[in-house]
């Protein structure tokens, strides 16, 4: 995919603005300037985290806004402040965030965004044509016989952004919670699971999968499959 996007800059002589979550390697003929934005640190992490929390920085939020490596995980873990008790994991602070925002209707809600994510899991897409979304929405709701104003619902939780082509995730964290939520049902053995996840496009989503391993054969299972060390720390 990169080699065509070269391709297609040298072709036209065109100017393109890319965003990456790693370093890029380009070609020597391409010209770049690199922009690199860093993640939140310090004071930042305990601002971003009081902002969504409603309250006052303190010294206690900076020991709970610590933990969190983005802007994302620190916006949900302020939303889920109130609470009282910090996630033990991504994994269940991104399951209380989910229910929160869908309430009554987490059950259903919950199933149909996995069908979403595994529709994008199998296109290696970020994204899902608006038509297609209506289309699986009305069939899925219809068939566990809850009303079609549900869907509107769904769009305006802002788990889901709508435009007038494509639908897709609040943020890529949410799209992986959702992925990994797909392959855990959809694999049924700890094999194929562990298999799976080794894929290159999901062997980032371990640290999401380990906190579901309850038995000591799916976690093995993962572990002997997970040779990257960055994914491994963060898991």
């Amino acid at each position: 995919l990169f080699e065509k996007i070269q391709a297609f800059v040298v072709h036209y002589e065109a100017r393109l603005v890319m965003a990456d979550q790693g370093q890029v390697e380009l070609a020597p003929e391409l010209r770049s300037d690199a922009i690199p934005i860093a993640l939140p640190e310090g004071d930042e992490k305990v601002q971003i985290f009081a902002y969504y929390a409603g309250v006052e920085p303190t010294d206690r939020l900076s020991y709970l806004s610590r933990s969190f490596t983005n802007a994302f995980d620190l916006q949900i873990a302020g939303k889920c402040h109130a609470r009282g008790d910090n996630p033990a994991s991504r994994w269940e602070l991104y399951g209380r965030y989910v229910r929160d925002s869908l309430k009554g209707e987490h059950i259903v809600a919950s199933a149909f965004l996995r069908t979403i994510a595994g529709e994008m899991t199998e296109a290696l897409s970020m994204s899902i044509g608006r038509d297609r979304f209506e289309f699986l929405a009305e069939r899925f709701y219809s068939q566990e016989g809850e009303p079609l104003s549900a869907i509107q619902s769904l769009l305006e939780s802002r788990l889901i952004l709508a435009g007038d082509k494509y639908i897709w995730f609040e943020h890529e964290l949410l799209l992986d919670f959702f992925k990994a939520q797909y392959l855990w049902r959809k694999n049924d053995s700890p094999e194929n699971l562990a298999n799976a996840l080794s894929r290159p496009r999901n062997c980032h989503l371990v640290e999401l999968m380990l906190p579901q391993c309850s038995d000591t054969a799916s976690l093995e299972a993962v572990l002997a499959k997970t040779d990257d060390a960055k994914t491994f720390g963060l898991a």
